[in-house]
């Protein structure tokens, strides 16, 4: 799983505003893996989640997003 979550990483710094059906997708990696890796980045406040409706919700980068705004006055 600790590849897997590397391979989440990397993906977060080339799309940092995603969802799990993306990252599913582009990694050929199940679902549910991801989630996973990304409800354990939550709690590590690496990402951060909201929810657009019952079944979809997108996932931040907000590490990266906060320090790209900060880099390029975007506020």
């Amino acid at each position: 799983m600790r590849d897997t979550a590397n391979l989440v990483l990397d993906f977060l710094f080339a799309n940092p505003i995603t969802s799990v059906s993306e990252i599913s997708n582009n990694l050929d990696k199940v679902y549910n893996t991801i989630h996973n890796i990304l409800k354990v980045f939550i709690k590590l406040n690496f990402v951060s989640e909201k929810i657009v409706n019952k079944r979809n919700r997108i996932y931040r980068f907000e590490p990266y997003l906060n320090l790209l705004e900060k880099e390029y006055d975007i506020i």
